[in-house]
């Protein structure tokens, strides 16, 4: 009953502990996992939020939580993780530059993210009277370890993932930040700025964008046309 991804955590995990056993001379057999041939899996998530379901989406939220609302405004104008969000701590937040230091995010490099106007009039509204600590905390004032239940339930009641059998296809909080990608893109934003910005380690984590950039795309071929070689060919005299 387990997804395919968590079955090969599953897995990993039984062969690590096997292997450290082998390592120590805990036991002297071979590992059960070894025979067990992994399968490929695709899980990445492709789904973005367009501009009228990201509105209906944020107003729904508002009325429900004003901080889950503020955390999926934050994460869909900056490309922020959620964990990211749950650490944020009021000096990570420079409202008058309009920088937020992230720091050891994921992939353990710290990074900055800039503020869209909302987002800094957010951050005015949350900070008001406030000289530390954490920006979203928890009930008892902890950090938060996941995101609130509010936010899927929002997400059904909008009907934003009915008829969708696809875990990737699926609204999460997660596609905040896929639109936040795509939405860049789209606008003109190139790979390798985007790459910064969503603080990925390789290049390859943001390729899955580049079919949102058609545009940029068909610019790069069009170079190869032959009315646009002739423009840039640069006439020579005959005996040069």
């Amino acid at each position: 009953g387990k997804s395919p991804k968590t079955i090969q955590h599953i897995l990993a995990t039984i062969r690590q502990t096997f292997n450290r056993a082998i390592n120590t001379e805990i036991f002297a057999g071979a590992n059960p996992v070894s025979k067990i041939k992994f399968q490929k899996l695709n899980n990445t998530r492709v789904r973005y939020l367009n501009d009228d379901e990201a509105e209906k989406l944020l107003s729904a939220l508002k009325e429900k939580s004003q901080q889950v609302h503020d955390m999926a405004l934050l994460s869909l104008h900056t490309g922020m993780r959620a964990s990211e969000i749950f650490k944020l701590v009021i000096k990570d937040i420079d409202v008058k530059q309009g920088t937020i230091h992230i720091v050891d995010a994921k992939n353990t490099e710290s990074r900055y993210a800039y503020m869209s106007d909302a987002v800094k009039s957010m951050f005015e509204r949350n900070l008001t009277n406030r000289k530390s600590g954490l920006i979203f905390p928890d009930a008892k004032g902890n950090q938060i370890k996941a995101m609130s239940k509010t936010f899927s339930r929002v997400v059904e009641e909008l009907g934003l993932n009915a008829d969708i059998t696809d875990g990737r296809d699926k609204v999460v909080f997660h596609t905040m930040r896929h639109s936040f990608a795509s939405w860049q893109v789209q606008a003109g934003m190139d790979l390798y700025t985007l790459q910064k910005l969503m603080g990925h380690k390789s290049f390859q984590m943001v390729q899955r964008y580049a079919h949102l950039a058609p545009d940029n795309l068909k610019r790069a071929t069009n170079i190869f046309n032959k009315t646009n070689r002739d423009k840039k060919v640069i006439p020579f005299p005959k005996k040069a």
